[in-house]
């Protein structure tokens, strides 16, 4: 006979088997939260790590320039630096290896850090992420994970160099 008293202990549930838990609507919410936040992450996540170039390449060249990305990967005190190729919409860069400068296709001069050293030009280019792994380097080429380079106010002139004209992009070699 079974009583309602509070005091009664009900006999203890048996555990569900695997089976029975796999298809129960709480596993199956948490499964689909699952799945749609990593999406969600994932799609943030704009990471895209390229390979420049192998570390004594860098170091042998100095400058690396990715076509295909519009990007730059200089070596720079022992260190890689990545520089993007945009500025304005409709500019073009070269890096002029004798001046160690950048220069655009509207006469904008910036240093190997990407900082703006001419009159007028009040922000840098943007300076991209990079990594080395093993004896490679990579870069982030993605310009809205990098950030803008600080301004010098160190003025350098473009060593011989011209602003490019006709879609000229680049390195200009020395000599």
């Amino acid at each position: 006979m079974r009583s309602n008293s509070a005091w009664d202990v009900s006999e203890p549930q048996q555990p569900q088997d695997l089976v029975s838990l796999l298809r129960s609507p709480l596993f199956f919410g948490a499964a689909v939260v699952i799945v749609a936040a990593t999406w969600i992450v994932s799609a943030l996540n704009t990471e895209r790590w390229v390979e420049a170039a192998p570390i004594p390449v860098l170091q042998e060249q100095d400058v690396v320039y990715l076509e295909d990305e519009g990007v730059f990967v200089l070596w720079n005190d022992g260190d890689p630096f990545g520089i993007h190729e945009e500025v304005r919409a409709g500019d073009t860069v070269v890096y002029c290896a004798p001046s160690e400068t950048f220069i655009t296709s509207n006469g904008a001069i910036f240093d190997r850090r990407g900082r703006a050293q001419s009159d007028g030009e009040g922000r840098g280019l943007v300076v991209l992420r990079t990594q080395m792994d093993g004896h490679l380097v990579f870069v982030d080429p993605d310009p809205s994970n990098g950030r803008r380079a600080t301004t010098s106010p160190a003025a350098a002139g473009a060593g011989g160099c011209e602003a490019p004209g006709g879609g000229e992009r680049g390195v200009v070699p020395a000599g």
